[in-house]
């Protein structure tokens, strides 16, 4: 019971970990807006100001307390572009709430973990984490134009990913160099996440003292 209880505790820290990275990496704008310059030097119709402005758009309407309704700044759109991106938004939430239930259910078991002086089931977290990135980079690495083109096609039941840049020429502006940044970000961000757990997990095993005890600073 108490190896199925530590296994359960470890899948849910590496979904947490997993779904906070991706959720983490897509709102830190700074990666987008360090880009503007290159983006808006390869679509001189747009100024920064309106690529950065219907980047934020986006990103907003991802949210899952974003508007209901995508409307984009200067930029046209076409029914099947912006059923595209409500797609992804209801992804994107379904992320957001396996990163927020995951959080609340890791948190009750370190607790009690924790009063147990025992973190050893990180090791097996960590483990289980670190195999995500490394998983993951190797299609990147190799081909990424074809893992991307494979992740659309598993995550979508539709073409309404291949944007016609004639019609919505907002893709344009989410250049497929962007999105590998991206793909390495989270994985980066992983592979530091797995790693402190590992190291938490060998630290703190079952003989540590890692609770707080009042009677080791009473005054002798």
């Amino acid at each position: 019971m108490k190896r199925f209880t530590a296994a359960i505790a470890a899948l849910t820290l590496s979904i947490f970990i997993v779904s906070f990275s991706v959720v983490a990496v897509l709102n830190f704008r700074p990666a987008y807006y360090l880009q503007i310059p290159k983006i808006a030097a390869e679509n001189p119709k747009y100024t920064e100001e309106t690529i950065r402005n219907n980047y934020d758009i986006l990103i907003d309407y991802q949210s899952p307390l974003g508007p209901d309704k995508l409307v984009l700044e200067g930029i046209p759109m076409s029914d099947s572009g912006e059923f595209h991106f409500y797609e992804v938004k209801l992804i994107f939430t379904k992320v957001f709430w396996a990163m927020a239930i995951s959080f609340l259910i890791s948190t009750a078991f370190f607790i009690g973990f924790m009063r147990k002086r025992d973190l050893r089931y990180m090791r097996w977290s960590g483990l289980l984490t670190v195999l995500i990135p490394f998983t993951l980079a190797i299609p990147f690495i190799l081909d990424f134009s074809t893992a991307f083109v494979v992740f659309h096609e598993l995550a979508f039941s539709n073409d309404f990913w291949l944007f016609d840049p004639a019609v919505d020429p907002i893709i344009n502006i989410l250049p497929e160099w962007f999105f590998m940044q991206e793909a390495f970000l989270i994985i980066g961000l992983i592979l530091i996440l797995a790693v402190i757990q590992l190291a938490i997990g060998f630290r703190k095993g079952k003989d540590d003292s890692i609770s707080y005890d009042p009677r080791n600073y009473m005054l002798k």
